[in-house]
């Protein structure tokens, strides 16, 4: 069976069921401004195991909420791969795999945390938890 990048962070995030992929899925759909998109379950079945690639703004979503291209998402990962990010493009030749690329996904973290922190949920995280947050997000 073919383990995608997509199926390996979801596995890492516990976001193996429907219910919990849902919950994570959501709030970034409605963030893009897209309504009415979330995969049924079958639809995410076929994803999780690599049987269908999403289509249009369900690739949207996923690329924001997971932070790779829907290519590097549907690239296979190995089977013994479990406790570390694996970046795609990462070879025997080079294991440090495509630097600007890590660099990239590094800032989009970054980025995404600030964001947070400063977005909507600022009502319900108090001032202190701000400022040491944004300093560590800094």
């Amino acid at each position: 069976m073919v383990r995608t990048l997509f199926r390996y962070l979801l596995d890492e995030r516990e976001w193996r069921t429907h219910g919990a992929f849902l919950a994570a899925f959501a709030p970034v759909a409605h963030q893009l401004g897209l309504t009415g998109i979330e995969p049924a379950s079958t639809t995410f079945e076929a994803w999780y195991y690599g049987k269908r690639r999403p289509q249009r703004d369900a690739r949207r979503v996923l690329v924001e909420m997971l932070g790779y291209s829907i290519d590097q998402l549907w690239a296979e990962v190995p089977e013994g791969a479990h406790g570390f990010l694996v970046v795609p493009g990462a070879s025997a030749a080079d294991p440090d795999g495509d630097l600007s690329e890590m660099k990239r996904t590094g800032a989009m973290a970054a980025r995404r945390a600030r964001d947070f922190v400063l977005g909507a949920e600022r009502t319900r995280v108090g001032e202190e938890t701000i400022g040491f947050l944004d300093d560590e997000v800094a």
